[in-house]
């Protein structure tokens, strides 16, 4: 018992480590908030590069009807973005962005293997790149990406 005979000393100690404890925990999560933002902003980069290169390939396409090293190029970009979308600071503030990017690749994949019969025409084109264009200025705008969502809609139903 006689090492409990002077508990202030106890407790200053145990003060002393919940403190030690506290910043360092403190510090950790700021480090980590620091490099997770980095992360969403790198993300975010990455995907307006991805938007605009399937913008490029819309534009890419001079005689309708695209061919397949087209559509792949187009596919491969969409393919990316529903990759990255999930990081985005997008996603965190509309996650609908999540599954049009997600039409977009699975609309691409498919349209090579017939699933979608109508081919590309020069109005169809300049259709999907203004509406591209619109979502690259605010990728978060939910009539932006309900556009996509119908222009996949409505070229595949026909």
């Amino acid at each position: 018992m006689k090492n409990f005979q002077k508990p202030a000393l106890y407790i200053v100690l145990f003060l002393i480590a919940s403190i030690v404890l506290a910043y360092t925990t403190y510090h950790y999560a700021k480090q980590n908030q620091e490099q997770m933002t980095r992360i969403q902003e790198k993300a975010d980069t990455d995907f307006d590069t991805q938007l605009g290169l399937l913008i490029d390939e819309f534009q890419a396409v001079k005689e309708p009807p695209a061919s397949n090293s087209q559509v792949w190029l187009m596919q491969r970009d969409a393919a990316k973005l529903s990759a990255l979308s999930r990081f985005t600071s997008y996603y965190a503030k509309e996650p609908y962005v999540e599954s049009i990017t997600n039409r977009l690749d699975h609309f691409f994949a498919n349209y090579g293997y017939g699933a979608i019969t109508e081919e590309f025409d020069e109005k169809r084109i300049q259709e999907w790149t203004a509406a591209l264009q619109a979502l690259s200025e605010d990728p978060t705008d939910f009539e932006r990406l309900d556009k996509i969502s119908l222009l996949v809609s409505d070229f595949a139903k026909n």
